[in-house]
């Protein structure tokens, strides 16, 4: 019988290639050796060359990138390069802002320049069909809403209180979970996952960080806690282990916020560990049953990421 010569430029997966991960490691350590030369000289170069360096080298490798986009085999490098150019492109406004004197108002010239890396980064990805650019893109949207929203209430005087940037990030939790929803179907159906994780964080934190304000107030203790414990059951219904997995972990935060203020301090955190182990157990049982259902859509879309940028 003839044997079949095994491949060994993949994982058992078959999905990434030994190539593909020198590609990426090749990227890295030039990434880091970059960083490292530049810090270490930082004090020594000069303004126009901080900007070269930073804003000058983002620039540069979103262009390699977009030349090198047609070969297939270098996608690995493609997705590298415009990686780098997402991080080090506004790093290298933010020097040159503040090179000319326009830095003083913080909000105002963070605004400015995540709007010019939004519509840069949107631009290319329209033109070039990056799909790696929609990460830096809701990014850059995010911040970009923060930073507007921060030069629009400045002069509020209830800014310090924990509800400001509570209800800040539970207002992109929200637009988080709508985005997941309208890209779990399409080309982008790979960020839904990584969507659904940041935005039920961000709405479920501002829910326990106001009780955790507002501890021992029953007209905000209840909701949050019933509205937790629910998600973990409307989780089962709408197939979301994400939904399932930090409404669980919420849920035990809620327990352990309940008994520390009503219970004495002696009996607390018995009380606590009985109610998380049931919970624990609970979810368990709810896990394998989604298990055996092969519910498994969102754990399959962090393993195809890289075949789907």
């Amino acid at each position: 019988m003839k044997m079949e010569p095994q491949n060994h430029t993949q994982v058992a997966n078959g999905n990434i290639k030994i190539w593909e991960i020198f590609y990426y490691l090749g990227i890295g350590v030039v990434f880091v050796g970059i960083v490292l030369l530049v810090f270490n000289n930082w004090a020594s170069l000069n303004t126009t060359t901080r900007v070269i360096v930073t804003l000058g080298s983002g620039i540069g490798a979103s262009l390699i990138g977009i030349l090198l986009r047609h070969d297939k085999n270098l996608n690995p490098l493609v997705n590298s390069l415009l990686f780098v150019s997402g991080i080090l492109t506004p790093v290298g406004l933010i020097i040159l802002f503040e090179s000319v004197g326009i830095a003083s108002n913080k909000n105002l010239y963070q605004t400015i320049i995540y709007m010019v890396c939004l519509s840069f980064f949107s631009l290319l990805a329209w033109k070039f069909h990056l799909r790696l650019l929609s990460f830096f893109i809701v990014a850059f949207a995010s911040l970009l809403f923060y930073t507007v929203s921060e030069l629009i209430t400045q002069e509020w005087g209830y800014k310090d209180h924990v509800f400001y940037p509570s209800s800040m990030g539970f207002i992109i939790g929200v637009s988080y979970l709508l985005l997941a929803y309208h890209f779990s179907k399409g080309v982008y159906h790979y960020l839904a996952t990584y969507l659904n994780i940041v935005g039920i964080n961000s709405i479920l934190a501002f829910a326990h960080i106001l009780a955790w304000e507002y501890r021992a107030n029953l007209i905000w203790e209840i909701p949050v806690t019933l509205a937790t414990l629910a998600l973990i059951f409307i989780s089962t219904s709408i197939k979301n282990r994400i939904f399932l997995v930090f409404g669980a972990l919420y849920f035990l935060n809620s327990i352990i916020r309940i008994t520390s203020t009503y219970f004495p301090e002696g009996y607390s955190w018995p009380i606590a560990l009985i109610f998380i182990g049931l919970t624990l157990t609970i979810v368990g049982y709810i896990v394998f049953h989604l298990k055996n259902k092969g519910l498994n859509n969102h754990s399959q879309s962090l393993n195809n990421l890289s075949e789907h940028i």
